[in-house]
């Protein structure tokens, strides 16, 4: 298992920005049951972190709290090799979708590196990262991604949600609207990425104000997860379903799907 853990709590004081990490984790019968968790900073020997930033954990609370760490994670297997894609928060994000790798088969705790300037050549703890994709698609972030392979093209396609940006009347960035996007690549050794192109007809508005602090956002079209019934677990053919959550990202949402096709020898088309 793959997961994301959010500390909201430094010093033992709640607030809403968070610290994150990705963390790791294996059941020993088929997902009944797993280790429990471990309240310190790096984990235990069987449920601990493997993505973390530099920037320490915070130990006390903060006048000024925001987002930091690594988040959002999802998983691809890929013969050995699990890769990772997830997103940066904190100052100094670009807004470019983040990949990590680990080599799986192996004894003792899983070690991941992370893409760095072209290689995977940085530690999952604490070690610097670089976006993926060449561009962010739409003029904002890119976060909630979702690596596969189409068997029917012979590629690896990564499907993002873009969220869009405009500065409102105080000059503070705020997203407006947001939609699905798709990049192709044929190695993932390389992350050789294609510039994202908009998923017809996934578009929709973003609305601020939802969650129990009012700080979410609302959009019919969160997490999506793209799959073609028959097909290897995170293989797709031409075809299939995008299950998805429609509403607040930290509220109250339904799970929710559509149908997707894909056209063209490259999966120039999606929608």
């Amino acid at each position: 298992m793959i997961f994301e853990a959010e500390n909201h709590c430094p010093g033992g004081v709640w607030q809403q920005p968070f610290y994150v990490t990705v963390g790791f984790t294996r059941s020993s019968d088929n997902g009944k049951t797993w280790p429990p968790p471990v309240d310190s900073e790096l984990g235990g020997s069987d449920r601990y972190p493997v993505l973390k930033i530099a920037t320490p954990e915070p130990t006390a609370a903060e006048p000024t709290p925001i987002p930091l760490g690594d988040a959002l994670p999802s998983a691809f297997v890929d013969g050995d090799n699990l890769y990772v894609t997830y997103n940066f928060v904190g100052p100094g994000n670009d807004g470019l979708q983040r990949v990590a790798r680990a080599t799986l088969g192996g004894t003792g705790q899983v070690s991941f590196l992370k893409w760095h300037d072209g290689a995977f050549s940085e530690s999952g703890i604490g070690g610097l990262d670089s976006g993926v994709l060449p561009s962010q698609g739409c003029p904002g972030y890119q976060l909630m991604a979702q690596i596969s392979y189409d068997d029917a093209l012979s590629v690896y396609l990564m499907t993002v949600v873009c969220v869009s940006v405009q500065k409102d009347s105080t000059g503070t960035s705020q997203p407006y609207q947001a939609a699905w996007y798709f990049s192709t690549a044929t190695s993932l050794d390389s992350q050789n990425w294609t510039a994202p192109q908009l998923i017809e007809n996934s578009e929709f508005p973003v609305t601020l104000g939802c969650g129990n602090q009012s700080n979410g956002r609302v959009f019919d079209g969160w997490y999506p997860s793209f799959v073609s019934p028959g097909s290897f677990a995170g293989h797709l053919s031409t075809s299939g379903r995008v299950f998805f959550m429609n509403g607040c990202d930290i509220g109250k949402r339904t799970f929710a799907s559509r149908t997707f096709g894909i056209t063209g020898a490259t999966g120039a088309g999606l929608k």
